[in-house]
């Protein structure tokens, strides 16, 4: 799969505008509360600081935040959520699609673990805050809320030219079967 990185380097690139996407949908009160629980566990996922690929990693440093993202929303179209407007199922769809060219890359074995992963997240403290009192408490969630954004106004997709994209792939696939396994391959 030589192009794949290509690709999840146009994830990443795209990250700032997914992640705002999914920001819709994670603080549209009109959703049901397990749905936007998926959104604010991805997008909760953005600020922590020791996650499954380094972020100062060059070039592959951001495409675990992308995986993640993803992979959440891949989740929540499983659950078939109701009333999410056109734009947003749009918005599911597409991201829905992209979790199943990760799933490509990876393999089974390794995306059943990164899915596992990504359901951890709606129980799991990061920032000082669970998803579930992001979703239930308007303060929490307005709080939140202006630490995405801000996050995200920080974000710079490495953006150097690859020198050896099957290294990078390579690379890539280590620190998921690390982090994911829980040893080195």
């Amino acid at each position: 799969m030589p192009d794949a990185i290509v690709k999840f380097r146009k994830y990443v690139e795209s990250l700032p505008r997914d992640a705002k996407e999914v920001l819709a949908i994670a603080t549209d009160k009109k959703l049901p509360k397990a749905a936007r629980r998926h959104a604010v566990a991805a997008l909760n996922y953005l600020l922590l600081q020791l996650d499954l690929v380094p972020d100062w990693v060059p070039v592959i440093g951001l495409c675990d935040d992308a995986f993640v993202l993803r992979a959440a929303m891949a989740l929540l179209a499983d659950q078939d959520p109701q009333g999410l407007s056109v734009e947003q199922m749009a918005v599911l769809g597409r991201l829905a699609n992209e979790a199943d060219e990760v799933r490509a890359f990876l393999g089974d074995d390794l995306n059943d673990l990164l899915r596992g992963f990504v359901i951890g997240l709606g129980d799991r403290e990061i920032a000082r805050r669970v998803p579930d009192r992001i979703v239930t408490d308007d303060k929490a969630l307005a709080a939140w809320k202006r630490d995405i954004e801000g996050h995200l106004r920080g974000y710079k997709p490495d953006v150097r030219p690859m020198q050896d994209p099957e290294k990078l792939e390579r690379e890539l696939l280590a620190y998921f079967r690390t982090k994911l396994q829980g040893k080195t391959t």
